[in-house]
């Protein structure tokens, strides 16, 4: 149940951001009926109405709303972790932020990718997803640590893995 974090570049991201929601809002499914959207539809960025639906179906009690890219803090600040037990999958311990990745080159979202984070908790085939998203996003030409992160560990909770492990 502890997949995989990717800590995501800031100024590659920014222009990129279309929305973002405190809690996994299941935004694969909202689609515009243009490539890329258009005026009154933004893919993946749905209505109050939507939002409030999967969150009411998910558990979530906040402010369910697709947050504008200028309120990305506030969609952070949003999210309700703490209500999630612990050792199962909860759609209160994600977020979503939306991408516009339509014009993002050859190197797609590779670039987007500061750092990989497995959890100290996490199973085998969690570990073996982070470095299949880490090995991704290395083909970018670019140095990108694969991070090892232990909650358990107040001082020093993240340290880099040795990519040959």
């Amino acid at each position: 149940t502890h997949l995989p974090a990717v800590l995501l570049d800031a100024e590659v991201l920014r222009g990129r951001l279309r929305c973002c929601y405190p809690f996994d809002a299941g935004s694969t499914k909202l689609h515009c009926g243009t490539f890329g959207g258009g005026a009154g539809c933004t893919p993946g960025c749905g209505d109050r109405d939507y939002a409030q639906r999967e969150a009411r179906r998910r558990g979530f009690e906040g402010d369910a709303r697709a947050y504008k890219p200028d309120e990305l803090a506030k969609c952070l600040d949003g999210m309700e972790a703490e209500r999630c037990v612990e050792g199962r999958w909860c759609a209160l311990s994600h977020n979503e932020l939306v991408l516009d990745i339509a014009d993002s080159g050859d190197d797609g979202l590779q670039r987007f990718v500061r750092a990989v984070v497995v959890d100290s908790r996490a199973s085998g085939m969690a570990v073996r997803l982070a470095r299949a998203v880490w090995a991704a996003a290395e083909q970018s030409n670019r140095t990108v640590p694969l991070l090892h992160y232990d909650p358990r560990s107040v001082a020093a909770p993240f340290s880099e893995v040795d990519n040959e492990e």
